[in-house]
């Protein structure tokens, strides 16, 4: 792990919620306010806006409820922001609700102005814009990945010419 990646693992067990952050020199735990129903529900509530049933028009499309993004945001992110300084890629392991949710869909300042289009998500300031989010299965699936991806030279170097016609 280098000094622009970080790990995050939340864990959530009954009314109990933690996340921990693991960087190259130093590691964070902190207790979210938030138990796993209060979770559960949010999360319900913010994939309705990312899996919409019964479209056939544009109208049809409900709007992402950008407020709840970011109140979920302030409760499972915020308590840790300060110490992301300097990270690009967010290597994040969770269970429960939190594995069917892309946290690249939170939203980092609170939404102030609504819009009658689609062109106003541009301006949303999604967590996907501060770090190149990756979901992993668990924590330790960091050393398999790392383990297969080495590059490795080969001895005789493939070097293919053919004449298609």
């Amino acid at each position: 792990m280098n000094s622009s990646e970080a790990v995050l693992v939340y864990a959530l067990s009954g009314e109990a919620s933690f996340v921990f952050l693991i960087r190259k020199n130093n590691y964070f735990v902190k207790r979210l306010n938030i138990t796993t129903d209060q979770l559960g529900i949010a999360v319900q509530s913010l994939r309705r806006g990312l899996n919409p049933e019964n479209v056939s028009t544009l109208r049809d499309v409900p709007k992402f409820d950008r407020t709840e993004a970011f109140k979920l945001y302030e409760k499972i992110f915020k308590p840790i922001e300060d110490k992301l300084k300097g990270v690009k890629l967010l290597m994040v392991a969770a269970n429960g609700p939190l594995q069917s949710l892309p946290l690249g869909v939170l939203v980092t300042n609170k939404p102030n102005q609504t819009f009658k289009d689609f062109s106003g998500y541009r301006q949303t300031p999604w967590l996907a814009k501060k770090f190149a989010i990756s979901v992993l299965p668990s924590v330790r699936s960091i050393k398999a990945l790392r383990q297969f991806s080495e590059r490795r030279k080969s001895e005789k170097p493939f070097l293919g010419i053919g004449d298609p016609a």
